[in-house]
């Protein structure tokens, strides 16, 4: 042991610059511990843990996903690539994407009748769901054996499936007249994609929360297209009433919503693998797991393949250090994700991002960097609160036939005050409102687009107020335009 120590030293320098070379060589493949199989039943346990404890009765994924069964195919193929924002009438073929969504009634009364289930509570595991959601790729993959995918979310794929027929539907159901329709829908569909963000992996909540945004920015856009249509009551409704609740305990800052735990447990299945009898990094399994992973994730592919892992196995951690270095990662983002979004900690550089590469590279490679959850929860609190904001405004101005000059005159009665909250401001402060007696032209990636009346924006990442000069949609600078709906501005009457 004494000898194999003092070999590792004396070697350190050639195996560095071997591990940051570009040699491409593959090891020979070691037939994988049987720890592999065992351990899986373990990790699935752990994952679906939060879910056993909730009844049937009380969960959306099946009765939701029974539906997608049911449904006939769309125009297109939609997997979770499928841009949902090319949605909207007048795009080339709506009216093959409305009569599709007119066949498929049933979807839209799955997500009225279930957005008020406790959990999506999707299990994890394709042996956990029945085989009719096996055969259409109705589950959640998981693995911890070599050269595979050892997180595969095919249901995703569904999941945005059921948010293009949700924008399409309501679009056709507001374009008939049929407005309380419309809006049941929308909110029954968020409310769905609320619960999909409580999911357990972090791709599941960044999926969830981006298309909860985009549902929120249809409804918007459906609202400024029948501004002089929609009932008054109705607006004041869901300003007051629906869009608040989409999960009560919520509040304005999304604060039940949690920092997923499952790539954590994943991680350090798949490192428990990869040590020998003595705790240390077993050169023949490093290779043949991590040369697989690192396909997959960008941070470490400079490092190569199979006989590069072969090397780094030389110089990284024991078993022990690298398990306190993944839990200290994960602790590290779960603080700050229970922080205030600018307390002091959060300029400290994170726990990851300080890593050695080298001596953790397997660690590095494990875990997901969560900052596009972080992000991903910024445009949701946006997005909810902006469009909580835009019924109140078109409330008001249904009632009054004026739109009103101050955000004051719309709190009480067509919103909550604490609604009218900016997530990108280091002061925890409001939405941005201007009243805009002249058009005045905003700069976008559909050309400048003049505005007037009232304008409600965020900051945006920089944190800045730029007077809404230019607007990107949770961009890194200009600002977050909310109301009006640029993007549905660009198009033109749209739905009317």
């Amino acid at each position: 042991m004494t000898h194999a120590r003092t070999r590792r030293r004396t070697r350190l320098s050639a195996l560095a610059t071997v591990a940051l070379g570009a040699i491409a060589v593959a090891s020979p493949i070691v037939a994988m511990p049987s720890i592999a199989s065992a351990q899986l039943s373990k990790v699935l346990n752990e994952l679906n843990q939060p879910w056993d404890r909730v009844q049937d009765t009380n969960e959306s994924w099946k009765p939701v996903l029974t539906a997608f069964l049911d449904m006939t195919p769309p125009p297109v193929e939609i997997t979770t690539s499928f841009d949902l924002s090319t949605l909207y009438p007048g795009m080339d073929n709506w009216s093959a994407w409305t009569a599709w969504a007119e066949k498929n009634a049933g979807m839209g009364k799955a997500l009225v009748d279930n957005q008020n289930k406790l959990a999506f509570a999707m299990p994890y595991g394709d042996e956990k769901v029945d085989a009719a959601f096996r055969n259409r790729g109705l589950f959640t993959k998981i693995s911890i054996e070599p050269a595979t995918q050892h997180i595969d979310a095919k249901y995703l794929n569904a999941m945005n499936q059921i948010a293009a027929y949700s924008i399409v539907e309501t679009w056709r159901l507001a374009a008939a007249g049929k407005f309380e329709e419309s809006f049941a829908l929308g909110v029954g569909a968020i409310k769905i994609f609320r619960q999909l963000a409580d999911q357990t992996l972090v791709r599941e909540q960044v999926f969830a929360l981006n298309t909860m945004s985009e549902l929120l920015m249809s409804q918007r856009e459906i609202m400024f297209a029948f501004v002089d249509k929609v009932p008054a009551e109705l607006m004041q409704k869901l300003g007051t009433k629906e869009y608040p609740g989409v999960r009560p305990a919520d509040g304005h800052r999304l604060r039940r919503l949690v920092l997923p735990e499952g790539d954590r447990i994943v991680a350090a299945a798949i490192l428990a693998q990869c040590f020998d009898d003595n705790d240390q990094p077993s050169p023949e399994l490093f290779a043949q797991v991590f040369a697989s992973l690192q396909s997959a994730n960008a941070p470490l592919e400079r490092f190569g393949a199979a006989r590069r892992w072969n090397a780094i196995a030389e110089l990284h951690g024991s078993r022990e250090a690298s398990n306190e270095k993944l839990g200290a990662i994960y602790d590290d983002w779960y603080r700050r994700w229970n922080t205030r979004d600018y307390d002091a900690m959060m300029t400290v550089p994170t726990t990851l991002s300080l890593v050695n590469p080298i001596r953790y590279a397997a660690v590095v490679l494990s875990v997901s960097d969560l900052q596009d959850a972080f992000r991903a929860r910024r445009r949701a609190i946006a997005e909810l609160n902006g469009t909580i904001m835009s019924a109140a405004l078109v409330g008001y101005y249904r009632t009054f036939g004026s739109w009103p000059d101050d955000n004051e005159k719309i709190y009480s009665a067509y919103m909550p005050r604490r609604f009218d909250f900016d997530p990108y401001d280091t002061e925890y402060g409001r939405l941005l409102f201007r009243y805009m007696a002249t058009a005045r032209p905003i700069d976008t990636v559909w050309g400048p687009i003049s505005v007037q009346g009232p304008v409600i924006y965020a900051r945006n990442e920089d944190h800045a107020d730029d007077q809404f000069r230019s607007h990107e949609a949770a961009g890194d600078s200009g600002d977050f335009v909310l109301w009006p709906p640029l993007r549905q501005m660009s198009r033109g009457s749209g739905g009317q």
